[in-house]
C-alpha cells in the first residue's frame, strides 16, 4: 500500500532526485522556458509554484527557503520581479506545452515555461492555438527518415545451355 507516499521518484535515489529538481528549477528561472520530459516537468511544476509563492510574500523566511534552491543573486533578482509579475495570480505560474515524442527513446517532450501575467488585449487574429503552433515550429524539426526501396523478389536465372 502507498499510504502517505507522494511524488514521482523518477527512478532515482533521493539525493540525485533533489539535485535534478534543483537544476531544473534553476534552469526554469534563468531562461523562463525549458525543454524537458513530461514526467520531470510535472514533478518540478509544484516546486516552482511553491517557490514563487514564497518569493511573493517578500519575507526573510521566504528568501532563505529560496536560497536553498537558487543562488543569492537569483533570489535578489526574482524577489524584485516576481511580486509585480504575478500579483493578480494565486497559483498556476507554470505552463506545460506538449511537443511530441523524442526520436531516440519515444519520451514525451514538453516546453515548461513561466506564464506571463501581463494582460494584453488579444485581437481575434491572434489566438492561443496559433501561439502553440509557433512554439512547436521553433523546436528543431525531426529529421525525416530515409525510406528504403521496396524489396523486390529476386528472379532465378536459368542456367546457360
Amino acid at each position: 500500500m502507498r499510504h502517505q507516499v507522494a511524488g514521482n521518484p523518477l527512478s532515482r535515489p533521493a539525493n540525485q532526485r533533489q539535485a535534478l529538481y534543483k537544476s531544473l528549477i534553476r534552469n526554469l528561472f534563468t531562461s523562463g522556458r525549458m525543454v524537458t520530459s513530461k514526467a520531470k516537468a510535472k514533478a518540478v511544476a509544484g516546486e516552482a509554484d511553491k517557490l514563487i509563492n514564497l518569493l511573493k510574500e517578500q519575507s526573510l523566511n521566504g528568501r532563505r527557503e529560496a536560497e536553498k534552491l537558487l543562488s543569492y543573486e537569483m533570489v535578489e533578482n526574482l524577489s524584485k520581479n516576481i511580486p509585480a509579475r504575478f500579483a493578480s495570480r494565486n497559483s498556476g505560474y507554470t505552463r506545460i506545452v506538449n511537443l511530441g515524442q523524442r526520436l531516440s527513446d519515444t519520451t514525451r517532450m514538453v516546453y515548461m515555461e513561466l506564464i506571463e501575467d501581463v494582460k494584453k488585449e488579444q485581437s481575434p487574429a491572434e489566438k492561443p492555438a496559433k501561439k502553440e503552433a509557433a512554439i512547436k515550429e521553433e523546436v528543431k524539426e525531426k529529421p525525416e527518415e530515409k525510406k528504403k526501396p521496396a524489396r523486390t523478389r529476386k528472379t532465378v536465372k536459368e542456367p546457360k545451355k
